[in-house]
């Protein structure tokens, strides 16, 4: 082997061995700190080059990405059906044009109440620590974001003007300004025992043994577990541990006139250490079980009321949640939105066909 030959396989060489030590190097750096430099440096080159026609180009974006593992066991009568433990992380974008005082958000057009809008090609958020993948998901999606968000002011600007729609609801503000924030919050060391959890999803499903009458019955156990990751052009950023435990137990039967039957408890604790020991849960199990079946016998009431109802013990909760805060955003106030013109007559024929 000549000389020549001999340098080309020691550079080839030279480059592997470069391209293992890099990856082994971006493999060992946190999720964190490679999220927040792809959002920083994502962020920076949208704002700066964004830009489609003759639409207005975006003047705030803000990026959070959730690095999550979920643990999860299903049991049924006793035995256990599905235990799943993985990881998974995704991310939410946000893209706003104009300025806080009037941007594209509180605004309702046809094309968004039926949601056609959005973006048709969508990259998952990386399970690996690669920095150029982080971008990349991030670049996909805020391009999609920042195409609906110019569309969706150029449609407001033009329903504004198409309306006379009072001064006081044309000049609300659309977004508020807060302080900056850079708040890193360190993640507690979350530690269960999964044979333990197993166990006691097992052991609560196994009570159901003792109703027969009872058409399907389960008992699920989740532990979510994630870091929250938020960076916007506002100079926000933060990193917010959670976790939440979900002991679900839930069954199904059929009254003798045909009628389905289900109720279902939701216990919901912070750590796996406050869940209640099993003879309090199985007390738990047994009295919701016992009412379902006696349930299924009751007679039914044939004649119709209209009138006052009174809500008491965990039906107000169940209630509350969800009348008001049975969303992704939880009891949130929010300004009047504005609508087109063809919203607006679609409402006023609703109204007047209701008084009718």
């Amino acid at each position: 082997m000549n000389t020549f030959k001999r340098n080309i396989i020691k550079s080839a060489l030279l480059v592997a061995a470069l391209v293992v030590v890099n990856s082994a190097v971006a493999q060992s750096e946190s999720f964190e700190n490679i999220a927040f430099k792809a959002m920083q440096d994502e962020m920076n080159r949208n704002l700066s080059n964004l830009k489609l026609d003759k639409l207005k180009s975006p003047y705030y974006i803000s990026y959070l990405i959730t690095d999550a593992n979920m643990y999860s066991a299903e049991a049924q009568l006793g035995a256990l059906v599905d235990v799943r433990n993985r990881p998974y992380r995704n991310q939410a974008t946000t893209v706003l044009v104009g300025n806080h005082q009037r941007n594209n958000l509180n605004f309702v057009n046809e094309n968004k109440l039926f949601g056609w809008y959005g973006s048709s090609f969508y990259i998952p958020m990386t399970l690996e620590n690669s920095y150029d993948a982080v971008r990349r998901s991030l670049w996909v999606e805020t391009d999609a974001k920042y195409k609906e968000a110019a569309e969706l002011m150029e449609s407001k600007l033009s329903a504004i003007n198409q309306q006379n729609i009072p001064a006081e609801e044309v000049n609300l503000t659309d977004f508020s300004t807060v302080p900056p924030l850079n708040k890193i919050i360190s993640s507690p060391k979350i530690t269960f025992d999964k044979t333990k959890i197993e166990t006691l999803t097992k052991t609560l499903s196994a009570v159901f043994a003792n109703y027969p009458n009872l058409a399907k019955s389960g008992v699920n156990t989740y532990i979510y577990t994630a870091d929250a990751l938020y960076l916007n052009s506002e100079n926000i950023r933060y990193k917010v541990p959670f976790s939440l435990v979900c002991v679900r137990i839930y069954a199904e039967a059929v009254a003798i006139d045909g009628e389905p039957l289900m109720d279902y408890i939701n216990l919901f604790f912070s750590t796996p250490d406050q869940i209640p020991s099993v003879d309090i849960l199985k007390q738990q199990v047994n009295q919701m079980a016992s009412l379902l079946t006696q349930l299924r016998t009751a007679p039914a009431i044939n004649e119709s009321y209209s009138g006052p109802v009174m809500f008491e013990g965990e039906a107000v909760g169940e209630i509350v949640s969800q009348c008001f805060i049975d969303n992704p955003n939880g009891l949130l106030a929010a300004r009047k939105a504005i609508s087109t013109p063809a919203l607006m007559d679609a409402k006023v024929r609703v109204v007047f066909a209701e008084r009718e």
